[in-house]
């Protein structure tokens, strides 16, 4: 199941291409904090209303910062083609809880490619809530002439949903946004795929087809492919040594609609 068959549908909101300070604001309140953490931006610290630069020494920083990023690029715009977000419900076996998380797929593109975005930040636009990730933090997902930005499992304790706001920036100080909506925090009604395992095979209980990635115990992939639901002897698969007790599983799969995405494992 490729990632980007989640983007076949139309999106939401409009998208438009700008340049200026805003980030900062969001990076001086994320400092210090993890990555993928709701945050609040504290009194002084507030989103531009206009697109415009910090006084004194931030001024003097940034503009230090955006002249080094646009020597080690061609300073090319990043565009955003889309935004999809979607309910994640994760199950864990071992412990046999599911957490409830929010998931964003933002397709971009940027001539320079996607080694050129700086960070990305998800704000919610009424309670002024956000996530900043820097690029060390992003995973990237290429494509032919784009990249997808996958953005995981939203620590959200706040509950917020609703009209948000997504910003891509380069290392030269671009920006592309583009509104979306969140959705609520709240357990889908797509079932999450489950698994027995048993001495010739395991049975594949779920709705549709799912995705099942098998790794060795020593982290290697050893399958990655879409199997139906229903028994399966281990005969189907190259397992290492033969012995299935040296694999883990992880199932993943997409409601029709795909508006939830659910995973479960390792088994």
């Amino acid at each position: 199941m490729e990632k980007a068959r989640i983007f076949r549908k139309a999106f939401y909101g409009r998208e438009s291409q700008e340049k200026g300070a805003r980030p900062q604001a969001y990076q001086e309140a994320a400092k210090n904090s993890e990555q993928q953490v709701l945050l609040r931006f504290s009194e002084g610290v507030t989103p531009s209303k206009k697109i415009g630069v910090p006084t004194g020494t931030l001024f003097l920083l940034l503009v230090l910062s955006l002249f080094l990023f646009a020597q080690s690029c061609t300073n090319n715009p990043p565009s955003i083609i889309n935004v999809h977000a979607a309910i994640e419900s994760s199950y864990t076996p071992s412990n046999n809880t599911t957490r409830i998380r929010q998931l964003v797929l933002v397709r971009s593109s940027d001539p320079d490619g996607s080694k050129d975005v700086s960070h990305v930040v998800i704000e919610h636009i009424e309670s002024k809530l956000f996530w900043y990730f820097t690029a060390d933090q992003l995973l990237i997902t290429p494509d032919k002439d784009s990249f997808t930005i996958v953005l995981r499992n939203l620590s959200n304790p706040s509950g917020v949903y609703g009209h948000s706001l997504v910003i891509v920036q380069d290392r030269g100080g671009n920006q592309a946004t583009q509104d979306f909506e969140l959705p609520k925090p709240v357990k889908g009604s797509f079932p999450i795929p489950l698994l027995k395992k048993q001495d010739k095979g395991f049975v594949l209980e779920a709705l549709s087809t799912v995705n099942v990635s098998m790794q060795g115990l020593d982290g290697k992939a050893v399958l990655n492919a879409d199997i139906v639901p229903g028994f399966h002897a281990w005969t189907e698969f190259s397992i290492p040594g033969g012995d299935p007790a040296k694999i883990s599983m992880i199932l993943q799969a997409y409601s029709r609609e795909e508006t939830e995405y659910t995973r479960s494992g390792p088994w």
